[in-house]
């Protein structure tokens, strides 16, 4: 994570501890310090010689005191507590990261941070050169460093659009998030996969939700056209993209000649053509409407609310409806 700013309440109490003198003499026993882990540590008199160090902990702190320099400047005495921990073990050290992060509470996400998929992700984002993005692997990263609002992807955002294209799965990804992301994240963030799978279906869903805002205003329909426009983005995203690669079954990503590599070139193509990208939307809301309307028909206990978007049982209808649409086409 990156740093939260003083309004966090523990924050706060980090600067008062520092504000008072006779606390900040107990400093290094009253917080929780910092903790580093590394791979190898020379000491070297009173010094420490630190290899392929990491800060797992202590982000929140080390901001606090730096914001509260004024107040140390004369101060000698005060110390704070550090721990060096040499391992190789990456499990010991997942363990050492878990432990730690206590004092404020840390998402499910953040724990995933640091992992090479997550970095490579990050740096494959910035790389675009269509429209370079800014993949916050690190909580806050971005916003303190004021890049503009409109490019800042998030890790959750990226696993939900994927998990509503490659997983076929928008009700879950739309109505229980973060338990998906802990159930599925192996399923989703994968080294072996083509990292434009990500790139590509975020951008895709970056283009559709500028449209679907535009849609919202002008549009005022029937109240499954409402349900369609205020939830259903995630599932018109997952349509759209099966109509676009032809069929619904699920892609092997691990597979080097996959559907989505060979046909990848011809949807950046599509995402960056105003007419195909806004004809695919309105085409895979079309569907979700019917799909919709459809579904509350054949099951009269289904009641028409944004509860319905969160409801598995929708997806296995789209999942029907296209297979009815793409396989009648072969």
């Amino acid at each position: 994570r990156d740093y939260y700013g003083i309004t966090k309440k523990v924050n706060r109490k980090i600067r008062d501890t520092i504000s008072s003198g006779q606390e900040r003499m107990n400093f290094w026993c009253l917080n929780n310090g910092i903790t580093i882990i590394c791979d190898r540590c020379n000491h070297l008199g009173r010094k420490l010689k630190l290899f392929n160090f990491h800060i797992v902990n202590g982000c929140q702190t080390a901001h606090v005191i730096y914001e509260s320099k004024e107040l140390l400047k004369d101060d000698e005495q005060s110390e704070i507590l550090i721990k060096v921990i040499q391992t190789n073990d990456e499990e010991v050290a997942g363990e050492i990261i878990d432990a730690t992060n206590s004092q404020t509470a840390v998402s499910p996400i953040s724990l995933h941070s640091n992992e090479m998929i997550q970095k490579n992700i990050e740096e494959h984002f910035a790389k675009y050169n269509k429209m370079p993005l800014f993949y916050e692997r690190r909580i806050n990263y971005y916003r303190r460093r004021n890049k503009p609002n409109n490019r800042i992807v998030t890790m959750m955002k990226v696993f939900q659009v994927f998990y509503s294209t490659f997983e076929k799965k928008p009700s879950v990804a739309r109505g229980r998030p973060t338990e998906s992301f802990e159930r599925n994240y192996t399923s989703v963030f994968n080294t072996d996969f083509d990292y434009d799978a990500y790139l590509y279906t975020y951008l895709m869903y970056l283009k559709m939700s500028t449209i679907n805002r535009e849609a919202k205003k002008t549009e005022n329909k029937d109240y499954i056209w409402f349900l369609v426009r205020q939830y259903g983005i995630f599932h018109i995203l997952r349509i759209a993209f099966a109509l676009f690669i032809g069929n619904d079954y699920k892609i092997n990503l691990k597979d080097k000649e996959n559907i989505f590599i060979k046909r990848k070139k011809e949807l950046e193509t599509i995402i960056n053509d105003e007419k195909a990208i806004n004809d695919s939307y309105f085409r895979s809301a079309e569907i979700l409407r019917k799909c919709i309307a459809d579904f509350k028909k054949k099951d009269k206990t289904a009641v028409l609310s944004y509860s319905l978007l969160k409801n598995e049982d929708l997806d296995k209808k789209i999942s029907r409806e296209l297979y009815k649409m793409l396989d009648s086409k072969k």
